[in-house]
């Protein structure tokens, strides 16, 4: 999971070009885990957002998916 600003939500580029989802794509490709079979990178940033209101939208929103 990322949470962070406009740098971390990929203003002004192609999602496929934003770093998490180049995260999750070199997780799923290159990392080989007994246990888990796929990775998946939520990308919770938000265009202005500082830490208190990261930590803010994770607890609202990301405690849900319980990330590992």
């Amino acid at each position: 999971m990322t949470l962070g600003d406009s740098f971390t939500f990929g203003a002004f580029m192609n999602t496929a070009e934003n770093y998490p989802e180049q995260l999750e794509e070199m997780l799923n490709s290159g990392l080989i885990c007994q246990k888990i079979k796929k990775f998946e990178v939520i990308n919770l940033a938000v265009y202005g957002y500082d830490i208190h209101f990261s930590s803010y939208r994770f607890k609202i929103r990301g405690m849900k998916y319980h990330p590992d």
